[in-house]
């Protein structure tokens, strides 16, 4: 007789497994939002600069 269904070890295994790769994830993904917020902020000033040094010649 085939069994259906997973049993309460697979569902724990699982649930581990996506806990261990969100601990990994989630710290990787706020430091790609922090480098992006920067490089626009570094865009913004360069830009910034740029217009204010031409409007002064």
């Amino acid at each position: 007789m085939g069994s259906k269904g997973f049993t309460l070890v697979e569902l724990i295994i699982v649930i581990v497994i996506i806990g261990v790769l969100s601990i990994v994830a989630i710290p990787v993904y706020k430091s790609y939002i922090n480098k992006t917020k920067i490089a626009q902020n570094n865009a913004g000033i360069e830009k910034s600069a740029s217009v204010s040094y031409t409007i002064s010649k």
